[in-house]
């Protein structure tokens, strides 16, 4: 109210002293002097009015600077007696790359302010290295800068900033140690402040499997590994422990996650089995071709722990039978079977079929699909087709719109996953994500083979199937039938309530890095919605449904439409330069290297024709290979090395061009906005010098 006065009061001054002043005493220099001093009292008590009342309006069309009105109903609904304070830890100078990352932050938390009613108190330290901040922040916090490297004007700066935020409520305390260009800044915020304003975390529970989620200890450096990125995402919000499958698991956790359960002992098989079929929710993955974690797949067997290559170690460690898993679930997991393979000897006559098999053993599939979802990465698909992306543009019926989980999301990335099909009644089976139909799949044993081959085109892929596979899926009991009359010390069956994901590699450590991390280079931006999913399921099986909205926004920025035209055009043309010039390499140093072999074949001819011997006859031709290969190496890299420089000549062209159009528009951006109120000025100006001379007489105008 004193800054309303203090307004009000200035316009009242204004008002006195325009209307007032000249009538009295004309153009007397206190009118200005008035004038001015109620300009500067309207300001300042315009600025209390404000600061006190703060008015906020987005008018961006994607509301950028707007919180989510799933977050505005969760601070509504927050209950706490005390105050939470937020600090953040921001550096004032930042890249290029994380400008918007740091505009995001600072509106983001003005925002939660502004909408908190009073509950959320938000400071902002412009916090710089070698500093009292940034000593403060670390001290308290452990809030340390982080090592950036970012493209300014073209040139690469290493640079250490802040981007941190800590959150206190009375003795609850959460720290959010850095903001990377992909964290997702709402729910970092809005998440935060929810835990640290909780008086009891739900708890997850994690299986002890041989997938080392909390480290694992290296008995060669005698020290353990950190543990995985998704277990420190659970710790912000969860509380998290470990569950020993040796024993029952009779203690209820909001829910359960098994990672790659198959590789449980037997006994610690029939003590999972046994904690899904009582009823505990559970989220399952598992994966028959782990290609980014550490962890064996479904047929794979046990891995000795890190270190440990004694064979040994391995006597007694058997892996349980993951079927009793898939009959409790009532499922078919990635066409798990047993068969014999042909044994591939074409020497061997039999007159029996069934000589010409091996020893039966179990087979399972692995999930292909024909579409790329990096279009940057031409040829990714022909080279892994088994990285399956599933996006609303190439697979718009991959995601289930109708759960929760999975609505509104945008892009997944499941590389080398397996699949689910239905295989009872009695138990509901709800698809989550699933493929398209441009699909087929691959025996396990070819796919294996990646592990020793570094070539893909080793790996004998299946025929195209034309079919939609479950990717993951949710399992539960249906409605149990009513009990009859008179038997109600029976208690009713427990309710199966499992989400089972066929893939590992979904929130693997590289998954971490993408989010954190999308953009690896210009123009290739990788931004899967894999941790949100994740995080999803096991809120959605905990009963927590706060964030999973929040998780999946994604706030479209608006660009420069005409420069990123100009600079996509002048992108395409680059590439397409390149991929010639890498091309014409290429069939140059086939074409070189065929003629080297008709020139080896030639002369073997003449030496055979000599009669030499063939010891003779392979010297020979070694050492003529071995020269031959020398020159025609030397050759390739003069040639390659010409490549280079026209690529580097080329690129040089291409950021100048760049930079030509930048600053063509950059100048527009300055000279043209002045000259609407320029032109207008000079119309006033004009207008009002006609007025001025209507009316009087000729004689007294100035010639």
């Amino acid at each position: 109210w004193a800054a309303f006065a203090v307004y009000a009061a200035a316009h009242l001054a204004l008002l006195w002293g325009w209307l007032a002043w000249p009538q009295r005493v004309g153009l007397a220099p206190g009118h200005y002097i008035v004038r001015a001093l109620a300009l500067v009292l309207s300001v300042l008590g315009a600025n209390a009015f404000f600061s006190r009342y703060d008015f906020r309006h987005d008018i961006t069309t994607e509301k950028l600077s707007s919180l989510s009105p799933q977050t505005l109903d969760l601070l509504r609904n927050l209950q706490s007696d005390r105050p939470v304070h937020v600090e953040a830890f921001v550096s004032p100078s930042v890249p290029e790359a994380y400008v918007q990352t740091r505009l995001n932050l600072l509106s983001m938390l003005e925002e939660l302010r502004a909408a908190s009613g009073g509950l959320v108190d938000v400071q902002i330290h412009d916090t710089e290295p070698y500093t009292e901040q940034a000593t403060r922040a670390r001290e308290q916090y452990g809030i340390t800068p982080r090592d950036v490297r970012g493209e300014t004007r073209g040139a690469i700066e290493d640079r250490r900033i802040f981007m941190g935020v800590a959150f206190r409520c009375g003795l609850q305390k959460v720290v959010v140690p850095f903001i990377d260009l992909g964290t997702p800044v709402e729910y970092e915020l809005v998440r935060s402040v929810a835990t640290v304003t909780q008086q009891k975390r739900k708890r997850v529970g994690v299986l002890r499997t041989d997938a080392p989620l909390f480290g694992e200890f290296d008995f060669q450096t005698f020290t353990r590994q950190n543990n995985w990125p998704l277990v420190d995402e659970l710790q912000k919000g969860y509380e998290v422990v470990q569950v020993d499958p040796s024993q029952p698991i009779t203690e209820r956790y909001d829910v359960l996650l098994a990672v790659q359960p198959s590789t449980l002992s037997p006994e610690g098989m029939k003590n999972f089995v046994a904690a899904v079929q009582s009823g505990q929710p559970t989220a399952i993955f598992e994966d028959p071709f782990p290609a980014f974690t550490p962890v064996a797949g479904t047929l794979d067997p046990k891995r000795p722990p890190m270190g440990m290559m004694n064979p040994m170690m391995m006597q007694g460690m058997q892996k349980g039978d993951i079927e009793e898993l898939w009959k409790a679930l009532e499922i078919s997991f990635s066409g798990m079977r047993k068969e014999r393979n042909p044994l591939r000897d074409p020497f061997r006559i039999s007159l029996n079929d069934s000589d010409d098999l091996g020893p039966e053993r179990t087979e399972c599939d692995v999930v292909w699909q024909n579409y790329n979802g990096i279009p940057k990465l031409a040829d990714l698909n022909k080279r892994v087709p088994e990285f399956v992306f599933i996006d609303r543009g190439g697979t718009p019926r991959g995601f289930n719109d109708e759960d929760p989980i999975t609505s509104g999301m945008q892009r997944l990335w499941f590389p080398f996953a397996g699949y689910v099909r239905q295989a009872g009644s009695n138990l509901d089976l709800q698809w989550l994500v699933r493929t398209g139909d441009n699909t087929g799949v691959s025996r396990y044993s070819e796919v294996s083979k990646l592990r020793t081959s570094r070539s893909e085109d080793n790996i004998l892929r299946g025929r195209p199937t034309g079919q939609e596979y479950i990717l993951a899926a949710r399992i539960r009991s249906k409605n149990p039938v009513a009990q009859p009359a008179g038997d109600a010390k029976t208690p009713p069956p427990a309710k199966i309530n499992v989400i089972l994901v066929a893939d590992v590699d979904v929130f693997s450590a590289t998954v971490f890095r993408f989010r954190d991390q999308p953009e690896l280079a210009e123009g290739l931006r990788l931004d899967f919605d894999n941790v949100a999913f994740v995080l999803n399921v096991l809120d959605e099986l905990a009963g927590d449904d706060r964030f999973l909205e929040i998780r999946k926004r994604r706030p479209l920025h608006r660009t420069l439409t005409r420069i990123e035209a100009v600079t996509e055009k002048s992108r395409r043309e680059t590439v397409r330069t390149i991929d010639s010039l890498l091309e014409g390499v290429k069939r140059a140093a086939e074409e070189e290297r065929e003629k080297l072999r008709r020139d080896i074949a030639e002369l073997r001819k003449q030496m055979q024709s000599q009669n030499l011997s063939a010891a003779a006859i392979d010297d020979q031709i070694g050492i003529y290979r071995e020269e031959a290969e020398k020159r025609l190496n030397r050759r390739l890299e003069e040639q390659q090395q010409q490549v280079r420089q026209e690529i580097e000549q080329i690129q040089t062209r291409q950021q100048v061009e760049l930079r030509r159009v930048q600053d063509r528009y950059k100048m527009a951006a300055v000279l043209l906005p002045p000259v609407p109120p320029l032109a207008v000025a000079i119309g006033v100006f004009f207008v009002r010098r006609m007025r001025e001379r209507e009316g009087v007489a000729r004689s007294r105008l100035r010639s």
